[in-house]
């Protein structure tokens, strides 16, 4: 993983950042969780680059048409928030969870501590229900460089995946024992099988990553810059896997099915591939339209699932596929897209629209939730959510599967990081 050197004023530059963040970095897919890919010199959620605007504001983009099965389950007609526990996440600003995943053993949050005069540290939290949260630590506080204060020798997280059972974060350090100059910076993957233990991988020199996925037999990761590829069994060793292309762009998706994988790069590309090391373009989205995640069949000859958006003049919509060759397009009952999540039965769409801020007064200024659900990604239902004013403001990131059921984290009233369960009935 290449080195990046970095001089003191650009590293608290970039440390003012990760604290002032409260963004979740994981896209869900059938077969795991992963994350998009970000600017490796920030972490938060990426500007989307898109072309012309769509010439028919009102309309969906064209697509193949490709059967799809009618809806046999009940349509589910609202969603249910039920207030869980507190992630003690310490000063706020400078505090905050960037993520959530669940694995067998419950649930695994990751942002930083803050802390008094605006310095945090990295850390961990793990709950098994969602009520109770005990954090871990993931840095500890150094001076790399002889004129600099003291700072958390962990620079910064780019990537976060699960594949059921364990958690790699792909992050970077400032105090690598194999660094050149002392403010260079080393990337390194962490691992944990229970959110409470970590096992760190050495620093390298090789090659970087922004990028990881779970696969059948291990993990990969990828440098959305120079398009390298990395495998590895454990999310601590890494060899090279060869390479996709350079400059994909920081809006990376992908999913993985029971017969390969679909990658959205670059805003407006699909690629897919069927071992992860050998990609092919497949289709290229319509003009003004960019992918906003991706979702693999839960079984064989079931939906490949794009969400994509126009942001102007803010249509929303989904490209479904069972074959990758034939797509199916469908409108979304909100402007703007983000998650699909897999539900037992069906998918949910989750994203968030200031249009969607009600029964409260005054109103806050950010930004609601709002779920859509399908069954198969080919007709979209709005979900009724509970009013505003009694839910907290949900962080960026998408709900996440675990023993409790769907929980998602966000800011309540009282300026708290708040953990809920959403239950779609």
């Amino acid at each position: 993983m290449t080195a990046v050197a970095m001089h003191e004023d650009a590293a608290m530059a970039r440390k003012s950042v990760f604290l002032g963040v409260v963004a979740a970095l994981l896209v869900s897919a059938c077969a795991g969780t992963q994350s998009p890919a970000t600017d490796r010199a920030s972490i938060g959620p990426s500007p989307s680059a898109h072309g012309t605007p769509s010439s028919a504001p009102s309309a969906v983009p064209p697509a193949s048409i490709a059967p799809s099965p009618s809806p046999v389950a009940p349509v589910p007609t609202g969603v249910a928030i039920e207030a869980l526990g507190l992630i003690d996440v310490g000063e706020h600003p400078g505090g905050g969870v960037w993520g959530l995943l669940g694995i067998e053993a419950g649930y695994v949050a990751w942002g930083t501590f803050g802390q008094a005069g605006g310095n945090g540290s990295f850390a961990a939290w793990h709950s098994i229900d969602g009520q109770r949260w005990t954090q871990t630590f993931l840095a500890d506080q150094v001076a790399p460089c002889p004129d600099w204060t003291e700072r958390s020798n962990l620079e910064g997280f780019y990537a976060a995946a699960s594949n059921g059972r364990e958690v790699v974060l792909i992050g970077s350090v400032l105090d690598s024992p194999t660094r050149t100059t002392c403010d260079e910076v080393q990337p390194i993957t962490l691992a944990s099988v229970d959110g409470l233990t970590w096992r760190r991988s050495q620093p390298s020199k090789n090659g970087a990553a922004d990028l990881v996925w779970p696969t059948a037999d291990g993990w990969q990761s990828f440098d959305s810059g120079t398009g390298a590829l990395w495998t590895s069994v454990d999310g601590l060793a890494w060899q090279a896997a060869g390479s996709i292309e350079p400059e994909l762009g920081s809006r990376i998706y992908v999913a993985r099915g029971p017969d390969g994988m679909l990658l959205a790069a670059r805003g407006d590309r699909l690629l897919t591939s069927t071992d992860g090391r050998e990609w092919e373009h497949i289709e290229t989205l319509p003009p003004g339209f960019v992918a906003a995640s991706v979702a693999g069949p839960k079984r064989l000859g079931e939906s490949w699932i794009v969400a994509i958006d126009d942001f102007d003049p803010g249509i929303g919509a989904t490209w479904t596929s069972t074959d990758l060759v034939n797509w199916r397009s469908a409108p979304l009952p909100n402007p703007e897209t983000a998650w699909v999540v897999p539900l037992g039965v069906g998918w949910l769409i989750y994203t968030f629209w200031q249009g969607r801020v009600t029964g409260c007064d005054p109103c806050p200024s950010y930004p609601a939730p709002a779920l859509s659900w399908s069954l198969d990604g080919t007709a979209w239902t709005d979900l009724e959510m509970p009013p505003s004013g009694a839910a907290p403001f949900l962080g960026s990131g998408p709900p996440a599967h675990g023993p409790a059921g769907l929980l998602a984290f966000g800011w309540n009233s009282s300026g708290a990081l708040q953990v809920i369960r959403l239950t779609v009935d």
